[in-house]
């Protein structure tokens, strides 16, 4: 996944002129701001980011109504999308938050993207990043220590974003962006329980890839433990309070697309179980769709492990063209299943009209 590549340009990043010193304080700030540009520059100059300028504003929209309910803060986060087809999302020190393509294909409505945000959110408010550099200066252990001083900032990221476990701090800090990001929902108007339900994505997303431990929202501590944080504090929530905003109309309309570029992205990965999921939760929704049929044509041709599985992404390919006859995809897709098998003279037409 990016996240790991990441990782891997953080190994090289170019590190502060100045190190850490054990009272950390303006200096180390900014060599861990500097630090984090550079990455967000690398990404920019990649092809990992999802283009879509609509999906980004309008998600962006949502986090600027959490962000405002933040006295503090001037409106500096911004939210990026990345493709990826993993449950997962991050943010850098300086307001900038990444979220996969695969967490938002996930989503149900406008309140769960705003429980994602708000847990990035509050990573951002709380300053995570810098106080988990500090935390890491004063292990215990060498090794720690000796990573914070040679290299800072990248340190200071890589506590951030590693998926390996680290206790105290980390434990300490996900609770309370936990906890943060509820409230931040509830000032904002968002149902807060709706943040079960993105728990609830994460935890099945865990057993189908056999994950020991979530993506987003960290890793210590375990996702149960979680759970049951998040439910005691909303078991202290007024029963008969109200929130305006559960979800709405357009939010199924500004993540159309994304969930079919996943469905696409799982396809490329191999991830066949999660995109005839994903699929037919779409088909639920919009089922006169030429796009979704192709792409579970797709998902059955590629598996190609029996007659049966063939005969289904044939029917989806021809079902795609009913719908559109203009859509070359499925035409060619068709042609060329029918050109292996040898039968020729069927593949033909659609191979023209591709």
């Amino acid at each position: 996944v990016y996240k790991r590549q990441i990782l891997t340009c953080l190994g090289t990043a170019a590190a502060a002129d100045e190190k850490f010193s054990r009272d950390p304080g303006k200096r180390d700030i900014q060599a861990l701001m500097e630090a984090a540009r550079a990455e967000e520059k690398r990404l920019e100059q990649s092809d990992a980011l999802y283009n879509d300028p609509k999906l980004e504003a309008y998600v962006n929209q949502v986090a600027m109504r959490l962000v405002a309910t933040v006295p503090e803060k001037d409106g500096g986060f911004r939210v990026k999308v990345i493709k990826d087809p993993h449950l997962n999302a991050f943010t850098y020190p300086d307001g900038f938050c990444y979220v996969y393509t695969g967490i938002l294909a996930r989503l149900e409505n406008e309140a769960q993207l705003a429980a994602l945000l708000a847990h990035e959110i509050a990573h951002y408010v709380n300053q995570h990043a810098i106080n988990g550099i500090r935390h890491l200066q004063h292990q215990p252990d060498p090794a720690a220590r000796d990573l914070a001083d040679e290299d800072p900032a990248s340190s200071a990221l890589v506590l951030q974003n590693d998926e390996s476990t680290w206790s105290g701090y980390r434990h300490e800090a996900e609770i309370e962006a936990d906890r943060e990001g509820l409230k931040l929902m509830m000032r904002a108007g968002y149902d807060p329980y709706e943040a079960l339900r993105l728990f609830g994505h994460l935890a099945e997303e865990m057993a189908r890839e056999k994950y020991h431990e979530p993506l987003f929202f960290g890793t210590h501590p375990r996702l149960q433990t979680r759970i049951e944080k998040c439910t005691e504090f909303l078991g202290s929530i007024d029963p008969t309070r109200g929130f305006r905003l559960n979800g709405e109309n357009r939010f199924g309309f500004m993540l159309r697309d994304v969930i079919l570029d996943n469905i696409s992205l799982d396809i490329q990965a191999g991830r066949f179980v999660q995109a005839r999921q994903a699929s037919e939760r779409f088909l639920a929704t919009y089922s006169d769709d030429a796009r979704v049929y192709y792409l579970l044509g797709e998902i059955y041709r590629q598996q190609g492990r029996d007659r049966d599985e063939s005969n289904r992404a044939e029917s989806f390919y021809k079902r795609a063209i009913d719908l559109d006859a203009g859509y070359p995809e499925p035409q060619r897709a068709l042609g060329l299943m029918y050109y292996k098998a040898g039968q020729s003279q069927q593949a033909q037409p659609y191979l023209e009209a591709s």
